[in-house]
């Protein structure tokens, strides 16, 4: 197994993330049912702040929330917070994380694939693709360590120390190392 792919919380994983596809399955179209934008923040529990791209003081994340691109969400310890950031994607941050939010485009200029790009400086998160209702997209979350790209539709990002791990549920996810190294893990 690939050095940079390692089990972890996956019993607690698949159960927190049931939450966000819940919201997932909640927000696919609907006569009758609202959009949220994407950067909705669509639970919050716990204390979480949000700092707005531009350096402004970093405020208290309430569910309804915003997130712009260039935006950080912070959580502290025993939190976790739910942000849809595409149509057809959501995030599950977890305790004591801090997550940036470098790119959320529902149609990118140009047409092609929406796409969501994060980066992960500390902590851990989960993130549930709908590509079976809404097609491919192109989602990758950075840390320290190198790169996660989605190839399927349930997968993990953790870091720990000066290591980062990745896990999947569902589908392939191609990790490409800070060095250069890279392998597909399903």
């Amino acid at each position: 197994m690939n050095p940079l792919i390692r089990p972890f919380f996956l019993p607690t994983f698949r159960a927190a993330f049931l939450s966000a596809f819940l919201l997932l399955t909640a927000f696919s179209p609907a006569p009758a049912q609202e959009e949220k934008a994407p950067g909705t923040a669509t639970l919050v529990v716990g204390a979480a702040t949000y700092e707005a791209p531009g350096g402004v003081a970093p405020v208290e994340l309430k569910q309804g929330d915003l997130i712009a691109v260039g935006g950080k969400v912070t959580t502290g310890p025993g939190a976790k917070v739910v942000i849809l950031t595409s149509r057809q994607s959501a995030v599950r941050v977890g305790a004591d994380t801090t997550l940036v939010f470098e790119e959320m485009e529902e149609t990118p200029a140009g047409g092609g694939k929406p796409k969501v790009r994060l980066q992960l400086s500390s902590g851990s998160l989960g993130a549930m693709i709908n590509s079976k209702d809404f097609g491919e997209m192109d989602f990758s979350v950075k840390t320290p360590h190198g790169v996660a790209a989605a190839r399927g539709t349930f997968f993990a990002v953790a870091i720990s120390g000066d290591r980062s791990f990745a896990q999947v549920g569902e589908g392939v996810v191609e990790i490409q190392a800070a060095d250069g190294g890279s392998a597909a893990e399903n």
